[in-house]
């Protein structure tokens, strides 16, 4: 517990649906991540090689490895600053550009450019996915725009946190996945498969992340899932303490929000409450 202390950001924000205009504006951002990943990066089921890794120490948002002729790249997103970085695969910033006062084609143009120079061939990328995300300004020819610097810094902070106990509670879990953030619904999270087939197929598993604003909270939240291949019985729901409640609308969960961790001060008591939402709702999730 020392060592999540020692690594827990404090958060500032009291009312943290106050960040979604910022939180949507980084979810498109780290739209290039994806398309790079999609278009450079071998194809693979779970659409893995479009997700990207959090680095704390520069608050980054990082891509996968591309291989070009001149070596290995990643795409980076500088949370903080919204800066679109090309870095080396050991996070040496090669080329960068400020996303503030950019156009979404802008950007794609300057993307394209320099990877071109990179030697990749650029004939078929395009600024273009396979999914759709919420309505952004900025996909109707808008400038990106960064209204409130601290709102960045404090979801840089969300990220940081919440990578920080997920990976703490994956590590319990051998089989679990590495924690990823995904670019359609930009939440960090971990997929912990615990009961398998006889032919090794899963056939039970708990998934446990934290979420962006969506439709469902206006605010970042962690959340922990159960499944089962022939279904859940939620009948009777294991007991879950407060603040964390149970989400019933549309899909079946256990949710900490965010408004909750911030109602303390405390570095401490925000990692605390997050931390006990977590370790029981993981083994509620077990249970079922």
């Amino acid at each position: 517990m020392e060592e999540l202390i020692k690594n827990w950001k404090r958060l500032e924000v009291k009312n943290p649906a106050d960040m979604q205009e910022a939180s949507n504006t980084l979810h498109h951002a780290a739209q290039f991540i994806a398309m790079a990943g999609k278009y450079f990066i071998a194809k693979k089921e779970d659409d893995s090689h479009t997700n990207a890794n959090w680095y704390p120490k520069k608050n980054w948002l990082v891509g996968n490895s591309i291989k070009t002729p001149s070596g290995k790249v990643r795409i980076a997103l500088d949370y903080p600053l919204l800066v679109l970085i090309i870095c080396s695969d050991d996070l040496k910033p090669i080329f960068e550009v400020a996303l503030d006062g950019k156009t979404r084609l802008e950007v794609f143009g300057w993307l394209k450019e320099k990877l071109s120079g990179q030697g990749l061939d650029i004939s078929a990328f395009k600024p273009e996915l396979h999914y759709e995300i919420p309505d952004h300004p900025v996909m109707h020819g808008e400038k990106f725009r960064m209204k409130n610097p601290l709102h960045y810094m404090e979801l840089a902070f969300y990220r940081t946190n919440g990578n920080l106990l997920l990976e703490y509670f994956t590590q319990q879990v051998k089989a679990g996945e590495p924690v990823r953030v995904w670019p359609h619904h930009f939440d960090d999270g971990s997929y912990l498969p615990l009961n398998f087939d006889e032919n090794g197929a899963p056939i039970g598993s708990i998934s446990l992340g934290m979420a962006v604003a969506d439709p469902y909270y206006p605010e970042p939240y962690f959340y922990v899932t159960a499944w089962k291949s022939e279904g859940v019985n939620y009948d009777n729901l294991p007991d879950l303490q407060k603040p964390g409640k149970w989400h019933q609308h549309e899909w079946m969960g256990q949710v900490l929000e965010a408004s909750e961790i911030v109602k303390f001060d405390r570095a401490k008591e925000q990692l605390e409450v997050s931390y006990n939402f977590l370790k029981q709702a993981i083994e509620n999730a077990m249970k079922l």
